[in-house]
């Protein structure tokens, strides 16, 4: 039966991207992109890059959410995030979004 920690290791390694979850080292390529005006319209209006990954790890932390980057493969950068969300392994679903590039 597949785990919620199974799910956050899942990588996609496609020949343009690489989809993996959030590590720590990743905040400063992050911080160097985020726009405020990207979350004008999410429901959370996030003012800072660091308010915005701090919720994201308090989520994952309660086994919620799965914050993934978005890596573009030929310049080894991060283009942007999106996340795992509203998982239920019981029922065998979840949501991907709250994606910005």
């Amino acid at each position: 039966m597949l785990s919620f920690y199974d799910l956050a290791n899942l990588e996609i390694d496609h020949p343009q991207l690489i989809i993996r979850r959030y590590r720590e080292s990743d905040f400063s390529q992050l911080n160097a992109i985020f726009d405020p005006e990207y979350f004008v319209w999410f429901f959370t209006n996030y003012k800072s890059c660091r308010e915005f990954i701090q919720e994201k790890i308090q989520e994952y932390q309660k086994a919620n959410l799965v914050m993934l980057v978005i890596i573009d493969k030929l310049t080894g950068e991060i283009i942007g995030t999106s996340s795992l969300y509203e998982i239920s392994l019981r029922h065998k679903r979840l949501e991907m979004g709250s994606t910005w590039l």
